[in-house]
């Protein structure tokens, strides 16, 4: 599907978690508007979050059932994506130079 980016969209994680199926993390439930989220902490430090679909939860320690790759990408109005996947109010995306990562859905309009 392509989109129309209606609202600019900067990331907020200059380290965003990437991560293989079977990575372990610890996980929290934080205040955001957005549900289906989880904040996480893997192995090796890095924080953010994660869907909460995605992981295999056990007491507070989780495991990823898939690969997963947090980057968020800039974007501006005008600007047209590509979206590939939709995940509780997000949307993986790639722009015209071939940059992929999440957008929120509110910033952007289908064509």
């Amino acid at each position: 599907m392509k989109y129309l980016v209606t609202k600019s969209h900067k990331p907020d994680c200059d380290k965003p978690i990437i991560a293989k199926k079977g990575s372990r993390f610890s996980w929290e439930k934080k205040a955001t508007i957005w549900d289906g989220w989880l904040w996480c902490t893997s192995t090796d430090g890095s924080t953010g979050w994660v869907p909460d679909s995605w992981l295999k939860k056990q007491g507070k320690k989780a495991v990823l059932k898939r690969d997963y790759n947090a980057t968020e990408l800039s974007a501006n109005p005008g600007e047209t994506v590509s979206g590939e996947m939709i995940e509780s109010g997000w949307i993986w995306v790639t722009n015209t130079k071939y940059k992929s990562g999440w957008i929120p859905l509110g910033c952007l309009m289908q064509l």
